[in-house]
């Protein structure tokens, strides 16, 4: 049984490609944002959102254009000064395996 249970714990998971559909009537935005749909992400305007968005969502919108699935870990240490300034002093995106 030990045999067993050691087989199912070496076995990774499977990711398998899908399409999600998203009705964009049912996307709510909040005091921060408004939601929009672009059929295009290059079109998507970056600079209008928070600094880190520009770094980790062209990741993965690039590998999801390629059928890659990606997982990372972000942490972002931004400027102070808020909204106002919304810079990164510094970042580091780890790639999971």
């Amino acid at each position: 049984d030990d045999n067993n249970n050691a087989k199912k714990k070496k076995k990774t998971k499977k990711w398998d490609a899908r399409t999600i559909m998203i009705d964009p009537e049912c996307i709510r935005g909040c005091e921060e944002i408004s939601p929009e749909w672009y059929d295009d992400w290059a079109k998507i305007p970056l600079e209008q959102m928070f600094a880190d968005d520009s770094l980790w969502l062209t990741m993965l919108l690039t590998s999801a254009e390629k059928g890659e699935h990606l997982k990372f870990d972000g942490w972002f240490h931004f400027n102070s000064g808020g909204a106002e300034v919304n810079s990164v002093m510094h970042y580091h995106i780890a790639v999971r395996q």
